[in-house]
Parts: C-alpha cells; structure tokens; sequence
C-alpha cells in the first residue's frame, strides 16, 4: 500500500494532477511567454530548436547547431533565428488542432573540413528564408510537430537561391 501511495504523489509531482492536465488546451502553448524546447531544422542548420511566443500572434524561434547533419571533421556550427506571425487555426477540435504561420528569417555559419587533423578549407555562409510552416497540435499535450516550407537565399560564399527547402520541429512546450 505505501509503495502505491508514493507512486500517486510521486505522479502528481511529475506530471501534474489529472484535473489540471485537463484544464489545458493546445491553445495555450501559443500564448505570450510560453517556450517550446526539442530538435529541428533552420535554414541549412539541424540541432536543438527553441520557439518563445512574443504575443498571441507572433513568435521567435532560434535553431542551433551544425550545417548537413553535422558529418565530417572539422568546426561545424549554424544557427536559424525567424520572426513568425501566428495564424488562426485551418482544423481546430479538442482532440487536434492543425495551425499554420508564416514569416522571415536569417541564417548563418561556418564549417572547416580537415583532412587527417589539416584543415583543407573554411567556408562561412549568411542568407536569408521566407517561412510557411504549418503545425500538429495534439490534444492537451503540450508540443508540436511541424513541417515549414522555406524558401532560401545566401549572399555569401556566393549569391544563390533555394526554392526547394524543408524545415520540421518537434517541441515540447513549458
């Protein structure tokens, strides 16, 4: 009996109380101060993702880490910082909820390749991306999975543009 006792509390101190749990909706991970930690991609940029609600509308979300998956020797390190507005809902039901955004963002990094412990180049790279992204909301469980359309473009080593570019985010929200 005490064993099932502190399992109980042990629960509610993990997890918080069933009442509790229930009184939150996928609405409220999008309102004004709520952060939203996990792993995602940016532009040319895979690692830990971050998204802050700035207000009901708009929201900053950071992606740090490294440029294609990080493989290879060498320094390899990016970051994504995007400026996003919040839209209304396309499907919205207790169970699920299915929202969209759109927004801006900028992006750099730098990666040295080496060959036996010799370094055999640096690039460093600076662009830009426009963001269409589009987000799973499940229940009252407070994360998101998304899938961005990101178009892309970089001013340096060279000018290019990327029509073709894809980001997705899993977070969970505190």
């Amino acid at each position: 009996m005490p064993a099932i006792a502190l399992s109980a509390i042990a629960s509610l101190l993990l997890w918080g109380s069933p009442v509790a749990a229930q009184a939150e909706t996928v609405r409220d991970i999008r309102q004004p101060g709520r952060l939203g930690l996990g792993l995602g991609a940016g532009t040319r940029v895979w690692g830990l993702s971050a998204k802050l609600a700035m207000t009901d509308s708009t929201a900053v979300q950071l992606v740090v880490g490294a440029r294609d998956f990080g493989f290879g020797a060498g320094e390899n390190y990016a970051a994504s910082l995007d400026w996003l507005l919040e839209r209304p809902p396309l499907y919205d039901d207790p169970a699920a909820k299915i929202a969209w955004n759109f927004g801006v963002g900028a992006a750099a990094g730098r990666r040295t390749q080496e060959l036996q412990f010799k370094k055999t180049g640096i690039e460093s790279w600076l662009g830009g991306a426009g963001v269409l992204g589009v987000s799973c909301l499940l229940g009252t469980t407070p994360m998101d999975i998304v899938l961005e359309y990101r178009p892309s473009f970089y001013v340096l080593p060279e000018f290019d543009i990327d029509l073709v570019a894809f980001g997705v985010h899993i977070r969970y929200f505190f």
